[in-house]
């Protein structure tokens, strides 16, 4: 009995030792994030930065546009629309600092092809991101909670294709 005791003790301290020295890095509370989320934005101007805009005409099907707003030569905001034949897909991101971008994903979706006169909206869905030290996180508001995202490689790769194109 007293050594199944000690075997559990053990087991728990590596596990302990093992989840404490984890490389994995981990994101800063919901609190911090959200502080220099509304800091960026509390002095946010678009108007400020020079603009630059590029077609995205070969990552969608129905065509795209990417507007980048630098201060000086570095990027501070940047607005990717994708078009679909029934819908549309924005995001708009928030270079806040090297570890941190916030940007929001909007996919409105319409009751008829986009190019048929008098399409009204069907739906409009709003989701909340940051890419924190390169891994990406759902921004949960109502939970205030940052939420690992599967299949993040999608949106790093939008991203980063889009960046490409202003270069």
């Amino acid at each position: 009995m007293l050594y199944k005791a000690g075997s559990l003790i053990l087991l728990v301290f590596m596990i302990m030792i093992n989840v404490s020295c984890s490389n994995e890095p981990k994101p800063n509370s919901f609190n911090e994030v959200e502080e220099k989320i509304n800091n960026y934005n509390n002095v946010f101007d678009v108007n400020k930065f020079n603009k630059k805009e590029v077609n995205l005409n070969e990552l969608s099907s129905q065509g795209g546009t990417v507007i980048g707003y630098y201060e000086d030569t570095k990027l501070k905001y940047m607005i990717t629309t994708f078009f679909g034949e029934t819908g549309k897909k924005l995001y708009y991101y928030y270079f806040i600092d090297e570890s941190l971008t916030y940007f929001e994903e909007i996919d409105i979706k319409y009751d008829k092809p986009i190019y048929e006169e008098g399409s009204k909206i069907l739906r409009e869905t709003i989701k909340k991101y940051i890419v924190l030290n390169d891994k990406l996180f759902e921004y949960k508001e109502k939970t205030r909670e940052l939420q690992n995202i599967k299949g993040a490689s999608n949106y790093l790769d939008i991203l980063n294709r889009a960046k490409e194109a202003l270069k």
